[in-house]
């Protein structure tokens, strides 16, 4: 599964949170981001793609240290 992380809107950014644990809870194999730090430097960046990149970060890590506990 793919979490958009591109063009996230100022104040949304926790939405990836949530996003991110319903598709863990789906047991699907794999959950990928795109874009790159939330498109930073590129026509699609979020409103603020260091957040988003670091909340995306945060929540592939608890997937990983809790791949059995969602």
């Amino acid at each position: 599964m793919w979490l958009l992380a591109f063009l996230i809107p100022a104040n949304r950014e926790d939405e990836l949170k949530e996003a991110t644990k319903i598709m863990a809870k789906t047991n699907v194999d794999s959950i990928f981001a795109w874009c790159y730090r939330g498109g930073l430097g590129t026509l699609i960046k979020s409103d603020n793609p260091e957040l988003v990149w670091k909340i995306v970060g945060e929540v592939f890590n608890k997937i990983k240290e809790n791949v059995n506990k969602f």
